[in-house]
């Protein structure tokens, strides 16, 4: 089959309705009891529609797409000429989602810089580790918040097509008036100075010793950092004509 009419079918079956969690476990069967490493695995999650990004809901139309569009592993493992043709249309059209440091650390490691580059949504859930009572264990603290720094660097520069970013972040650092600027909002402003604005980014900020709105407030400043500003403000207009109607 000619190149062109191979294109054509790639872009048909990589649809952008592919939404994995990127987990790292224990594999079930080890070869020894007390083989204690790690794999990385994925589970299929319901897709965000790439147009309003609203969050998901697992209802029976999302479940309907996935048993429709599974993953087309078997198209990408039949040889090494479709294999090199399709990897980089699955990275494209998939949103990853990254729940601990250890797994975005690990998938930036063993995936390839060709592949992360081609990688358009990313959705990064993190919780912070809270304020040991002793300073003896507040070396673990800052070991968390750093390696989430230095994921969230690695992240920024190797992804450079990234178009879509949310970040769900519970926030333990204290005390702080969170503002831009504190040791907190480090890792979220790494997108804005060492990779490309993006086109959409959802920011929820989670704290609870401080009110919903002021949450809200501090999240649409860092969304408004990390998006370009056309983008930024099409959503604006958008938003206000909604709530003028």
């Amino acid at each position: 089959v000619p190149i062109e009419i191979r294109w054509r079918i790639y872009n048909y079956i990589f649809q952008p309705t592919y939404r994995v969690a990127i987990t790292r476990q224990k594999p079930k069967w080890t070869p020894s009891p007390t083989d204690m490493r790690k794999r990385l695995y994925h589970t299929r999650l319901p897709y965000r529609n790439p147009k309003t990004q609203l969050s998901p809901h697992d209802s029976k139309y999302n479940q309907v797409i996935r048993l429709q569009n599974p993953l087309p592993i078997s198209l990408i493992f039949s040889c090494k000429a479709i294999y090199r043709e399709t990897i980089l249309h699955l990275y494209a059209n998939t949103q990853f989602v990254f729940n601990s440091t250890r797994a975005l650390d690990r998938f930036l490691h063993t995936t390839s810089a060709q592949m992360q580059e081609t990688i358009q949504h990313i959705e990064l859930n993190h919780i912070m580790y809270n304020e040991p009572r002793l300073l003896g264990f507040r070396v673990f603290k800052h070991r968390s918040d750093l390696a989430w720094y230095c994921a969230c660097e690695d992240l920024a520069v190797a992804c450079k097509s990234l178009k879509v970013l949310h970040i769900s972040m519970k926030i333990w650092d204290w005390p702080i008036h969170l503002k831009l600027g504190e040791r907190w909002s480090w890792p979220l402003l790494v997108f804005e100075r060492f990779g490309n604005k993006v086109d959409f980014a959802s920011v929820a900020l989670q704290m609870c010793k401080f009110e919903e709105e002021k949450l809200k407030e501090v999240s649409r400043e860092v969304e408004k950092r990390l998006m370009r500003s056309e983008a930024w403000q099409v959503r604006e207009d958008e938003k206000m004509a909604r709530e003028i109607n």
